[in-house]
């Protein structure tokens, strides 16, 4: 029965668990990467076993579809050879099921596949190659992936890296981390001798978040609960991909996926303070260890988390204005104005128009500020504003000269959670008046307005 195999695989597992971590394995960092990724438990973990050749037989299969290409370069892989691999933990891959081909429009099915998690569809004709992650099958289902192009590739490339190179089982490695970093732009400049070093990053970014939820509170229970909603969101945003057929449809995908990806961290009942704190953390870890790749791809980078930091801020701003109790009218104008920059954002094709629109919104936070009226709805005068301010820049000074001296990730996050702390308590001793929620509303508020204002154009 499928139930009982399932049973000692599941045995297996645990007991394969055990012996790694007690005979030392691949060591400490492997360990402590397991606690901190999140482990997902239960049917997400069942993997195939290595050569299963299609599945045991007499036990229920899956098939995966999607197609090779772009819409417009799909027929350039009619006729290509398909098949699912399993990934082993030394980051080669074994055939599991297929091969099939890929018709007239690139698309394919292939059936016969064990259920299990981080498989790889390789498509390959006349010595061209594409490949996707698949993270996840269902017996009884069939999943849909997204699309294998150039993009999808470097994915694939750096998720084999990491299980390679960093010493990752496949479960471990945060694919969805690396698609949400990996765009078209990226993936046309990447050389393979960089994806090492690429991969390492993303990883190092996506534990400090980790480390940093932990920091705040946040248990594995609902680490394990988010991750869960992830996946769902991911499976979607395949489906989506797979019936996307214009730049339009693709972008409308991407933004569903987003605010899936929200609701997962919501209903994990993840605060919206801690995850934005986690954010600013990873993105700082990850500035800190793109600084081997080529100036271009580092600039590449760089100029994406610019933008992905400003866009925050101001998709936040309407929840951090509603916890620190404002009156309505000042929430909407403040509404419309992050939309309207927001707008804006989208269309910045560099850093200094990135800067300037993050500097837009400081400005208007600013004039906010220094409102008489929002100054009594908070029941603060004039000169305990000011002095807040005071403490977020002196606090601001004192965490850049500690990350100049910062050597590894660990030494960042720290040097984050010591600010993070000192900043809350000075807070919380000014402000006697104002409940937590209101406290931690404020002081990011005002951290987002400091940084604005600083911003180098």
């Amino acid at each position: 029965m499928w139930h009982l195999a399932y049973l000692h695989w599941e045995m297996l597992r645990e007991v394969l668990t055990m012996r790694d971590l007690t005979l030392g394995g691949k060591g400490e960092g492997k360990m402590r990467c397991r606690v901190m990724m999140g482990i997902l438990s239960g049917a997400l973990l069942a993997l195939p076993l290595a050569g299963c050749g299609g599945g045991e037989e007499g036990l229920p299969t899956g098939s995966v579809k999607g197609k090779l290409g772009t819409p417009t370069r799909a027929a350039t892989w009619a006729g290509a050879e398909v098949t699912v691999n399993a990934v082993q933990s030394d980051g080669s891959v074994q055939p599991v099921a297929g091969p099939v081909r890929a018709n007239e429009e690139g698309r394919y099915t292939v059936p016969n596949v064990p259920p299990g998690r981080n498989y790889l569809v390789v498509g390959e004709k006349e010595g061209n190659r594409l490949q996707v992650v698949v993270p996840q099958v269902v017996a009884n289902a069939t999943t849909t992936v997204k699309p294998a192009d150039e993009e999808s590739t470097l994915e694939a490339d750096v998720f084999l890296e990491a299980v390679e190179k960093l010493e990752m089982t496949p479960e471990e490695v945060p694919i969805w981390e690396i698609e949400e970093l990996i765009d078209e732009q990226l993936a046309e400049i990447v050389e393979p001798e960089d994806v090492d070093d690429l991969a390492e990053a993303i990883v190092a970014e996506y534990q400090a978040h980790l480390e940093m939820l932990a920091e705040n509170g946040v248990t594995e229970d609902q680490i394990e609960e988010m991750e869960e909603g992830l996946l769902a969101a991911y499976a979607q945003l395949a489906e989506e991909l797979d019936q996307a057929e214009t730049p339009e449809e693709v972008e409308q995908a991407w933004e569903k996926y987003e605010a899936s990806a929200e609701v997962a961290w919501e209903e994990a009942q993840i605060e919206l303070e801690d995850w934005l704190q986690a954010e600013e953390v990873a993105q700082q870890v990850l500035e800190h260890s793109i600084a081997d790749l080529p100036e271009e791809v580092e600039a590449l980078l760089q100029m994406q988390m610019s933008q992905e930091e400003v866009e925050e801020e101001l998709e936040a701003a309407a929840e951090m204005l509603t916890a620190l109790g404002l009156t309505e009218e000042h929430i909407q104008n403040m509404q419309a104005a992050a939309q309207a920059l927001a707008d804006t954002l989208e269309q910045a094709g560099d850093e200094e128009q990135i800067a300037v629109i993050e500097q837009q919104w400081a400005s208007q936070m600013e004039n906010l500020f220094a409102s008489e009226e929002v100054a009594e709805e908070l029941g603060l005068s004039p000169e305990t504003m000011e002095k807040l301010m005071q403490m977020v820049q002196e606090q601001q000074t004192a965490l850049q000269q500690q990350l100049q001296q910062a050597d590894q990730p660990q030494d960042i996050i720290q040097a984050y959670t010591q600010y993070y702390q000192q900043l809350e308590q000075q807070f919380t001793q000014t402000l006697d008046t104002l409940t937590e929620e209101q406290i931690k509303a404020l002081m990011t508020l005002m951290q987002n307005l400091v940084e604005g204002k600083k911003t180098v154009r």
